[in-house]
This record gives C-alpha cells, structure tokens and sequence, in this order.
C-alpha cells in the first residue's frame, strides 16, 4: 500500500513550490508535546489544544495556540499549573472555549479569539481526577450555554456540565444513567438544542432541557471521531484492532431526518496502521487521519462512504495524525504530533493541503463567473446579481451546518424573513458548480 501512495505522493512534491495558500510547519511547546484537538473559524484561522510534558514525561503543562490562514503563529496559551487541553470550539461570539483538567480539577477556559487572553475560566471544586473531556456550545443569543462532559478514563458515571457562555456560572449538571468504561472523546452540535458525544462503542445524545435523548451502541476498538456530513446525516468512525495492526475501518452513518442506518468497512490489508481523528469536508467527503508505519496518513472517503483516496507523506521525522479539520476555502489541515525517530522529544505539527490532499488538484473558486449577493447583513430579502444572466444556485447553511433554504435565481431577490436572526453560509452555484461560498449575517 505505501509504494503506492508514494508514487502520488512524487507526483505532488515538485508542485509545492507553486503554491503559497498550503503549509507544513511544526511547533515547539515542550519536550513532549501531545496535540489533541484542532478546529476553524470561518476565517481560514487554526486553533490548537493539547499539552506537554518535559523530558522524564512528567510535569504536564496545557498549551492552545493560533495560526492564521498561512499557518503563522498568532498566539500561543500555556498554563503555568499542572494542567491538560482535551477539546475545543469555537463559539458563536467568536471566543474560544478550551476544555481539560488542571490540578486534579475538572477546567474550563475561555479566551478571545484574536489574543489567547482569557475572558473567564470555571474550575470544579470535586478534586476527583476527572476533566472535561469535550465542549461544544447550545447558542441561544443571552442564553447560549457550554456544554462539556466530565469523564475519566476507566469505569465511571460521565456528567454533563451547562455553564453560561458569557458568565461561565453553572446552569445545570445532569449526570448519564448508564457507567462507561473508557473516556469521552468527541461530541458534535447537530441542531441548536441536541448534541451527541462519543466513546468508544457509545454515543449518545443530550438535549437543551438536560435529557438524555437516545443511546446509539456499536462494535469498535477505537472511536476516531464523529461529526455532520450532510445536511441530514452524520457518521462515526471506529477501527478494528487485531494488535499492533489495524485491519479495518468501519463508518457508520444515520439520517437524522429520516431515519435508518448505513454502515461500510474499509479494509487495511497492510502493517503498522495508526487511525486516531476524523472530520468533514464541507458536505462533500469524510477525512480520516493517523499514520501508515511511522508516516503521517489521510483518508478521503465519499459521502456514499466509500474509500475516493488513500495517501501517506513521508518526513525526517515520523508523524501521526490526531485530528483534522476541513476549511471554507474547500482545504484541509491536518495535526498530530512528529517524533524523533530516537523518540527524545515530539512536537506539533500542522499541514494544510487541498480537498484531495495534495497541493493543485481542487482549484479555488472561480472569478470568472461573477456572482454577488446583498445587502450584507441583510434583514427581509437578499439580492444575487451574476454576469450575462448565469443560472445561479444558492444554498443557505446556519452555524450548526443545516441546509435551512436552497434557491435558483438570477437577477433577482430572494427573501430571508422566514430564516432566523444569525450567520449564515451562502454556498453559490453556477451550472452546477460552487464558484463562491460568503458569510451572510441576518439581522
């Protein structure tokens, strides 16, 4: 498999010199750093969480830092106490929300988005070894909430923590009727008031009235990850391990909407397979990330889940893939960490690359079509104006990823009273084909 991959993989290095919009950097926090956690503004920024370690593994320090669009550093974020970052997100006021555990406390921090500076912080007063494992956030205007899970890693009764987004004052703490035995590591926002969080075998579901809704149960030895990938599904991603090998990758997909379950098995006929994080690409495809016998690896898989294409990147150093994130401008970047090969020391690592994983094969939208849409903000109605009267399709995505409204049109307005106040994305197609994608703000 990796002879393979390699042959595309020669094929793409003579192009990176041509292209100025993909990076391959790392970044130093400690001796040992462990990045667990990375997510986008709509921006094109890159927010990183995890923690380090000095060179006896201990002593462990939480990090979060920020990269702009180029992949320069903006700001970095280390906690001075004993410390860990597990998970983060971004919120609807554009802050970011950091979830760990620091001094035997579950934590939450949340900084502004442009400086690192914390805004406020929540400390748990139970000294129980337990942390935030994950955090998202209900948005609800003055009544938006955090949602983080306290977990550990072992057997135990997870509990849902509501803090207020603005004061970070405990609203509600709702504890799951069931015990789990390993820690939670994922959740997503499906719609405004019901998220799912994931271990393992498990998801479940948990609403804005504090109810757990639904309990989804499954095989697997690992859950990589889980999140939306269209506007009426979502998917899970779990390995099957027979040892140091891993042989097969299962994805799960439920509608939402509709209802029902698809499942498909990608197997891995080959040694040395590390399948760590997973992510969405627009409504387009399902990225998958880990490493391929010490060399970071992706997996791009369709939307029918089947395997599109299967690359490893070879480096100096060996690289894993713990998370990757898909971008507005149809890119992705990966992170993990790269470790001496004599494993004295690791360090984050962040690539950005296109929708195929390479550097040229997804071109940037297109300006020849010219396509505008206004006012923005916009209150009653939006105009979408194009050159020679194009046929002009729009999708309207809110903040949680749901197709809310899709128009054909040209020259012509289309109204917007019946969609709520907030951010939108306008996804705009000509002939079939996304020329452009805009945030558009209803007020």
């Amino acid at each position: 498999m990796k002879s393979k991959l390699l042959i595309l993989l020669l094929l793409i290095i003579p192009l990176l010199s041509f292209s100025q919009n993909y990076y391959e950097k790392t970044y130093d926090f400690g001796p040992f750093d462990h990045p667990t956690a990375v997510v986008t503004d709509e921006a094109g920024n890159v927010f990183v969480c995890g923690w380090f370690e000095d060179e006896n593994l201990e002593n462990q320090h939480a990090f979060a830092f920020k990269v702009d669009a180029s992949g320069e550093e903006v700001w970095r974020n280390v906690l001075t106490n004993a410390s860990r970052f597990y998970n983060l997100c971004v919120m609807a006021s554009g802050e970011i929300a950091l979830a760990g555990g620091m001094e035997q406390h579950c934590f939450l921090q949340v900084v502004d988005a442009e400086t690192g500076i914390e805004n406020w912080s929540f400390t748990d007063e139970a000294t129980d070894g337990f942390w935030f494992g994950t955090v998202n956030e209900m948005p609800a205007g003055a009544l938006s909430k955090l949602v983080a899970a306290k977990t550990f890693d072992g057997p135990h009764i997870p509990i849902i923590y509501d803090l207020s987004s603005s004061l970070g004052t405990v609203k509600a703490i709702t504890p799951w009727p069931y015990e789990l035995d390993d820690a939670i590591g994922q959740s997503f926002l499906q719609s405004y008031d019901y998220m799912w969080f994931g271990v393992k075998n498990v998801a479940f579901a948990y609403d804005n009235y504090n109810n757990f809704r639904s309990i989804w149960s499954f095989e697997a030895s690992y859950n990589a990850g889980m999140d939306r990938y269209t506007p009426d599904s979502w998917f899970l991603v779990r390995t099957f391990s027979g040892g140091y090998d891993v042989h097969s990758i299962g994805l799960l997909s439920t509608d939402f909407i509709n209802g029902g379950v698809v499942g498909n098995m990608i197997e891995l006929d080959y040694p040395g397979v590390s399948i760590l994080g997973s992510g969405n690409l627009g409504f387009e495809k399902i990225m998958i990330t880990g490493s391929v016998e010490g060399d970071l690896a992706l997996w791009l898989v369709g939307t029918d889940l089947a395997l599109q294409h299967e690359i490893t990147y070879p480096n100096e150093n060996e690289r894993t893939g713990v998370d990757v994130v898909g971008l507005v401008s149809n890119d992705l970047v990966m992170m993990g960490y790269e470790s001496r090969r004599d494993g004295s020391s690791s360090d984050v690592f962040l690539m950005k690359r296109d929708a195929n994983g390479g550097v040229v094969s997804t071109p940037e939208f297109t300006t020849d079509k010219s396509v505008q849409i206004y006012p923005n903000p916009a209150n009653d109605r939006v105009y979408i104006k194009s050159a020679n009267d194009l046929n002009v399709e729009v999708d309207f995505i809110n903040s949680v990823g749901q197709l809310v409204m899709k128009t054909t049109l040209s020259n012509q307005y289309v109204s917007v009273e019946a969609l709520p106040k907030g951010y939108y994305l306008a996804v705009i197609k000509v002939d079939g084909e996304k020329v452009k994608q805009e945030k558009l703000i209803i007020q």
